[in-house]
């Protein structure tokens, strides 16, 4: 990803992308399960991307478009596949030098990792450079599922669509993740994934902040988390899981504010979705983090980052406001 971009203030209605619903092309999982792993892994994500740059994007925002002049992403590019010993890797080109460095091209590691980020699993960060380090991960998943099933996917789609949309933004200069591969090893009927994710060492999540150092977000972070959502939402995309866990904000309180989004989760989002569920999500997550004790926003800045993240416009803050207060108690009502 580079240097984090500070996000341009946005001081007037921006033009919302779509001026109807598209949906990502269905894509049958059979011919994962039959024939040899590699061709048929290999055939399935070449699948995917294929009807992704048929459909444009994975993740549309059902908004009413309000302007002529719709915000476009760069447009999609296809991942290169390298497969051995049952193990499928999907990157750029551009990533191929750093994958082989660090063995995940292969499926070794070939440093010793300089620490671990906790997720739900501790996964080996290694550094490749000065003030590069990448973070290996081991997807796992969540919620009830989890409990019988916690590394398991029987589909690629979801990450095969984080991929390219990343990409997509970052070469759009909006401020996401900078996922590097993602790799595919068959296991039984399904897949064990891992990804190789670049992490920036200055930054932390808006949860920690708010659950672990008891702060509140400064109202400049606040603004530039909202401009960083309005922009995402502007090019038509919208998160699979956008809680305060995956917005991400650089720790030095004195410094210029970035934010940065992570895990988009393409696959997780509804079938009608807009920009208001989105933000309805938000605010449960919110409501979420100061019931367990977090430090909750300053005064004004729950109505000041919603008035932002619409771009100002009067018909979409009176949704957020509607959707959003629902989730909140009373008492956070008027912040």
């Amino acid at each position: 990803m580079g240097p984090w971009r500070s996000v341009v203030r946005i001081h007037s209605v921006r033009p919302y992308f779509f001026s109807q619903k598209r949906h990502p092309a269905k894509v049958s999982a059979g011919s994962a399960i039959l024939g040899r792993f590699n061709h048929s892994v290999e055939s399935k994500c070449q699948s995917y991307g294929e009807a992704l740059s048929v459909t444009g994007f994975s993740s549309v925002d059902s908004t009413p478009n309000h302007s002529a002049n719709s915000l476009r992403p760069a447009p999609p590019r296809k991942l290169e596949c390298s497969s051995s010993a049952g193990r499928a890797v999907w990157f750029f080109p551009e990533s191929k030098e750093i994958l082989d460095k660090s063995g995940f091209l292969s499926g070794q590691p070939k440093l010793k990792p300089v620490t671990h980020f906790q997720g739900r699993t501790a996964h080996p960060v290694f550094a490749l450079g000065e003030n590069e380090k990448y973070m290996w991960k081991a997807c796992l998943r969540g919620g009830l599922l989890s409990k019988i099933n916690r590394r398991t996917f029987f589909s690629l789609e979801r990450f095969n669509k984080e991929m390219i949309v990343s990409d997509q933004l970052s070469r759009s200069g909006i401020a996401v993740a900078n996922l590097i591969a993602f790799s595919v090893t068959r296991r039984g009927i399904g897949y064990h994934i891992d990804q190789f994710i670049r992490i920036e060492e200055d930054a932390i999540s808006i949860r920690d902040l708010m659950l672990k150092q008891q702060l509140s977000p400064t109202t400049e972070q606040v603004r530039t988390i909202a401009d960083l959502i309005l922009q995402f939402h502007d090019f038509g995309f919208l998160h699979g899981d956008l809680n305060l866990m995956n917005i991400m904000i650089n720790s030095d309180r004195a410094a210029n504010p970035r934010a940065l989004l992570v895990d988009l989760d393409p696959g997780a989002i509804p079938y009608n979705a807009d920009r208001i569920n989105n933000l309805k999500r938000l605010a449960r997550s919110y409501a979420k983090i100061v019931a367990q004790g977090g430090c909750p926003l300053q005064s004004g800045d729950r109505y000041r980052f919603l008035y932002h993240a619409v771009g100002g416009s009067r018909e979409l803050l009176k949704s957020a406001l509607k959707e959003c207060l629902s989730q909140l108690q009373e008492s956070e009502h008027r912040r």
